[in-house]
């Protein structure tokens, strides 16, 4: 709960946000939070906030990175977010 107020404050200064997620864990109820922050600020705002995906752990000991990205995107397709990397412009 403190995050989530820490980013809310922080929200009307953010043009970036760079989303970090984990090959070995994917999406996590963190992740969506910050999801339902990115869409709140780009409807209220569009064009003033950029959304980057980041995987973490990809050096990790048996992590295939092709199979954790498409599990990555495929998760954040469930969340209406969808990147370059499956067509996407990258607007939202």
């Amino acid at each position: 709960a403190a995050f989530k107020k820490m980013r809310q404050s922080g929200s009307s200064a953010t043009d970036v946000i760079v989303l970090v997620v984990a090959a070995d864990d994917g999406i996590s109820p963190q992740t969506v939070e910050i999801i339902d922050m990115y869409k709140a600020i780009a409807r209220s705002q569009p064009q003033s906030i950029s959304l980057v995906i980041a995987v973490s752990k990809i050096d990790k000991p048996g992590i295939d990175i092709d199979e954790a990205v498409t599990r990555i995107e495929n998760q954040l397709i469930e969340h209406d977010i969808f990147t370059e990397n499956i067509g996407h412009d990258g607007e939202f």
